[in-house]
């Protein structure tokens, strides 16, 4: 609309509104005020919701500082790192076929009796005892297992051979050494009581 068409219809539309002003008044104000009450809705609506974002944001950097302990990125990959290497180092071990065949052929020469214990810290050796006790059945020991706690020194191997005296093996002891060593286990030799196979974490 043109400013000419503007002033053509005030003009012809003038009559009317000088006969009702207070109509017309009354009229302009409404909408006015509607028209500021749904600018100031939008406004606030708009306001709020990019409030509630903000909030969000602060909650979520807070809760992963929280987890982490305010790590930075840099920092909590370096925690995951060595987490991973920690889990590698504790990781459960197991016997392959092959090694478990490898005992049993040298131990199914002679019948003894085994006691293998585990570490109660370490529950993920539970494996590796079955597996033992599975090679050692099969050649036709005696197999008894049990827990120990307190352990503090832990051998490099994670796998302690107890025999009496480590200077002057008896048979069984020796066909035992020969038996982890035909399987390739890596394994420490210690003076106990009795033969038994302790299993712990390895210190290294």
């Amino acid at each position: 609309m043109s400013i000419e068409d503007f002033f053509s219809t005030f003009s012809k539309e003038w009559p009317i509104v000088r006969a009702a002003p207070r109509s017309v008044i009354l009229l302009v104000c409404a909408a006015s005020t509607l028209v500021f009450m749904v600018t100031r809705y939008l406004d606030s609506s708009e306001l709020s919701s990019a409030k509630a974002l903000v909030e969000l944001k602060d909650a979520m950097i807070a809760d992963y500082k929280d987890k982490l302990s305010g790590a930075t990125p840099i920092e909590a990959k370096n925690r995951i790192d060595a987490l991973e290497a920690k889990l590698k180092l504790l990781d459960a071990r197991r016997l392959t076929p092959a090694q478990i065949l490898a005992i049993t052929n040298k131990l199914k020469n002679q019948k003894g009796n085994l006691d293998i214990a585990q570490d109660m810290g370490a529950p993920q050796l539970r494996g590796l005892v079955a597996d033992f006790s599975v090679a050692a059945n099969n050649a036709g020991w005696t197999t008894s297992q049990s827990e120990l706690m307190g352990l503090k020194d832990f051998p490099p191997s994670g796998v302690s051979l107890i025999v009496n005296d480590a200077s002057a093996l008896n048979p069984t002891e020796a066909m035992m050494k020969a038996a982890l060593e035909a399987a390739a286990v890596p394994f420490d030799v210690a003076n106990g009581s009795g033969l038994k196979l302790v299993l712990t974490v390895k210190s290294k």
